[in-house]
């Protein structure tokens, strides 16, 4: 750090205590008037932290016992005065560039600050229907969980009763035969009643023609002949009791059977009426289970598409303020890295005017010193003008390129006064 005036400051010369103050002149040159004449002082003045006590040449010390040394220091107090003076000025121009920088960060700050408020509110209302959407799909779920235990309850109940019914067709087949076995036996009862009314039949033919034939033999033939033997018996009345009974018998049959028949026919058109009836309700309901089912699922398929649909758009928007989440992180990295670069050129000034606040005092110090000395010369008595004095011009010319030393040069005038 460089200033344009009388000193020069290096803040690489700085070690943790303080190592050295170099002081020259921007012409490289003092100019001092004793008497008419001018004296030359380039060689720099070196400070000590440590002990406080200067390191002046020998030279010097000796031109501070003359006049022209008071005039020297006073000069030298001068540069030190003006040295201060530049001190505050920087100060106050390192204050108001703090503040401009702290302006600078503020304008950026609110200008790079952008309100993601409405993102916010989006990414809730998105939440809060992808939310609605899982909590609409776990009720269609349960609804569809249901129907499906109500369709397995109704698919039980109608194998349930298509085994009744199979069972009660069995039944009535097994009736049906038995049926037709009695229908046939009626009929096998029928043919022998009608052979036995045949054979009825021819029996009287038979009867009649033996009653003609004994009637006209009994006419033809006067001799009367008598037999001791038992009554006849009447078949007709004989045949006639049996075919009574045989009658009697084969209608008590038919009752029974027809009876038989009518009753089991009830029986099992009533069961098979009350089950198809049941069948029909059963079927009725497993059509509309179905057509639930079917919208069920329906309603399923949309609300996942719109599942789908929502969390793809919720996807993109999370992917999109992911992207602009990096963008701010990388425009928070970026102002991180300038903060911490001037909070580095804050720190590094702060150094420096640590630095120059201790050359600051430690100067103060060497001016009081300074001071003291003059007061003591002053109060110290003029040599006699018999004695003789002598004064020695010191004369040292630095040339300088950029703060370097390129060459030095010390001349050394002896004058006796």
């Amino acid at each position: 750090m460089s200033f344009n005036s009388n000193f020069h400051f290096s803040s690489s010369s700085f070690n943790e205590s303080f190592s050295q103050v170099r002081i020259c002149s921007s012409s490289s040159s003092t100019h001092g008037a004793s008497n008419g004449t001018q004296s030359r002082i380039s060689k720099p003045i070196q400070f000590s932290s440590s002990s406080g006590v200067f390191d002046y040449t020998k030279d010097f010390r000796e031109n501070l016992t003359t006049q022209n040394g008071k005039e020297t220091m006073q000069n030298l107090n001068d540069r030190l005065a003006s040295y201060l003076e530049k001190v505050r000025s920087l100060e106050e121009a390192n204050t108001g560039l703090e503040s401009k920088i702290q302006e600078w960060h503020k304008n950026r700050t609110q200008k790079h600050k952008r309100d993601y408020s409405v993102y916010e509110k989006t990414i809730s209302e998105l939440q809060s229907q992808l939310l609605d959407g899982h909590m609409n799909g776990a009720k269609i779920k349960l609804q569809m969980e249901n129907a499906k235990l109500a369709f397995d309850t109704f698919e039980r109940k109608y194998d349930t009763e298509k085994a009744i019914r199979t069972a009660l067709e069995d039944d009535l087949e097994s009736l049906r035969r038995a049926m037709d076995n009695l229908t046939i036996v009626r009929t096998d009862l029928e043919m022998e009643v009608e052979g036995m009314r045949k054979e009825l039949i021819y029996m009287r033919m038979g009867h009649e023609e033996d009653m003609k034939l004994a009637q006209f033999q009994k006419k033809g033939s006067s001799v009367d002949v008598k037999l001791d033997a038992p009554p006849s018996v009447d078949l007709t009345k004989t045949i006639a009791d049996i075919r009574k009974e045989y009658e009697a018998l084969i209608e008590k049959n038919r009752k029974e059977a027809a009876d038989w028949y009518s009753k089991q026919s009830s029986t099992v058109e009533q069961e098979v009426y009350s089950n198809t009836e049941a069948l029909q309700n059963s079927r009725n309901q497993i059509k509309d289970l179905k057509r639930t089912f079917q919208t069920l699922e329906i309603e399923l398929q949309g609300e996942i598409r719109r599942k789908h649909g929502l969390e793809s758009t919720l996807a993109q928007t999370q992917a999109n303020s992911a992207e602009q989440l990096q963008k701010i992180q990388s425009t928070i990295c970026r102002m991180e890295s300038e903060l911490s670069n001037l909070r580095g050129e804050l720190e590094r000034q702060n150094i420096e005017y640590r630095a120059l606040l201790d050359v600051k005092t430690r100067l103060e110090n060497e001016i009081a010193t300074y001071r003291e000395l003059l007061e003591g010369n002053k109060t110290r008595g003029r040599p006699d003008s018999s004695e003789g004095l002598n004064r020695k011009i010191t004369t040292i010319v630095q040339d300088m390129v950029n703060g370097r030393v390129i060459s030095t040069k010390v001349s050394e005038i002896p004058k006796k006064l």
